[in-house]
């Protein structure tokens, strides 16, 4: 049944009908606009937050037992160190904000892996003035580390300076906050090295093995001498210290002749 309306119950029928439509659709794109300033900010809130923190990734093969070294100067605020060592590896650290050395103070970080393997190390830290770093590692042998790297002494022991950061900062006037990321790769000594043998090359060689046999030679022709003569009860004491004092000095020849040899 069909229900009939004057004009003006029509009208306003009709009015509420396109005012019903355009709100929704007007709260629609209200609504959308809200969405994507929303999802804006949120893209951009990481990018502000991540803006004010700097990364620095390095890697590094050094053996096991050596001591890495971290000098950060000026000194820095909320120093700390963070190891993720792969499977059971263990090491020492040891760090301070402010340490003074030389009469100058800076930030100092030690890490000693004693056994080899895989170690991820975060040094953590905030500053807001520009700074540097150096990092090296204090060795038990300098040889394997001469071709990668600049040997020097400090504080009595030799340093072999890997890596520096000069001048490094944010350019904003607050603190902002910085990590080192190291991938520090601990292998073990070699045995050889362990040992420390080196020996001549094949020309001295040659020149030490003709040395070293006139002097045994020399001390062999002595010896078989005072053994007959002593036989013959014709040996003295003071024959025989010579010859023991001939046999001493010749091995002080031979083996300061091989260390002057193998250098």
């Amino acid at each position: 049944m069909l229900k009939s309306t004057n004009y003006r119950e029509g009208r306003n029928l009709l009015l509420r009908r396109i005012g019903r439509k355009h709100g929704l659709r007007y709260c629609g794109n209200v609504i959308f606009a809200l969405t994507i300033a929303l999802l804006s900010t949120s893209a951009i809130m990481p990018r502000c937050i991540l803006a004010n923190e700097t990364s620095v990734n390095l890697k590094f093969d050094i053996f096991r037992d050596d001591t890495l070294t971290i000098y950060i100067w000026p000194p820095v605020e909320n120093l700390s160190v963070n190891c993720n060592p792969q499977g059971s590896n263990r090491f020492w650290t040891a760090f301070s904000s402010r340490w003074r050395q030389y009469g100058r103070e800076l930030s100092v970080v030690y890490f000693t892996p004693s056994t080899s393997g895989v170690y991820n190390v975060l040094v953590s830290f905030s500053s807001s003035a520009t700074w540097n770093a150096t990092i090296g590692v204090y060795p038990s042998n300098i040889k394997f580390y001469q071709r990668i790297g600049t040997i020097s002494v400090s504080q009595g022991y030799y340093f072999v300076e890997l890596q520096k950061i000069t001048a490094l900062s944010s350019g904003q006037t607050t603190n902002s906050h910085y990590k080192i990321s190291i991938d520090l790769r601990v292998y073990e000594q070699p045995f050889s090295e362990t040992l420390n043998i080196s020996f001549p090359s094949t020309t001295n060689m040659i020149l030490f093995a003709v040395i070293s046999t006139v002097l045994i030679y020399l001390n062999a022709f002595f010896v078989t001498d005072l053994y007959f003569k002593r036989r013959a009860e014709r040996a003295t004491r003071i024959r025989l210290a010579l010859v023991a004092l001939l046999a001493l000095i010749s091995l002080l020849i031979i083996y300061q002749l091989y260390v002057a040899l193998s250098g």
